[in-house]
């Protein structure tokens, strides 16, 4: 496994665990634009066969970028889709969508000087 990031540290400090990452899952809110813009919901097959949890919360800054097989991220998997079914989380991913509509319509038709 190779944790890239993980919590906001200062530089040369060691990420956080993934114990640590998964307290915060049950906690926070998920950032639903990792979802909304297809970056992989979050959790994602790599082209070379490993997997990568990607992503970050929508109040707390807490990045994280975790490589590694499917067995070793097996139990963040878990966690990541059990954050994803919160209703805090739906909300937000429905409220999130409807904004980013709002925005298109809003330039829909405008001509680009």
């Amino acid at each position: 496994m190779n944790i890239q990031s993980n919590g906001s540290r200062w530089a040369g400090e060691e990420p956080a665990t993934i114990a640590e990452l998964m307290e915060v899952l049950k906690v926070e809110i998920l950032d639903p634009v990792f979802e909304a813009k297809r970056y992989g919901c979050f959790f994602y097959k790599l082209p070379d066969g490993t997997y990568q949890a990607g992503g970050n919360f929508q109040s707390v800054s807490h990045v994280f970028n975790i490589n590694g097989t499917l067995e070793e991220l097996t139990p963040l998997k878990e966690a990541l889709e059990a954050a994803r079914k919160r209703p805090e989380y739906r909300k937000a991913l429905k409220e999130y969508k409807a904004s980013e509509k709002a925005k298109r319509d809003k330039y829909k038709g405008s001509a680009v000087v």
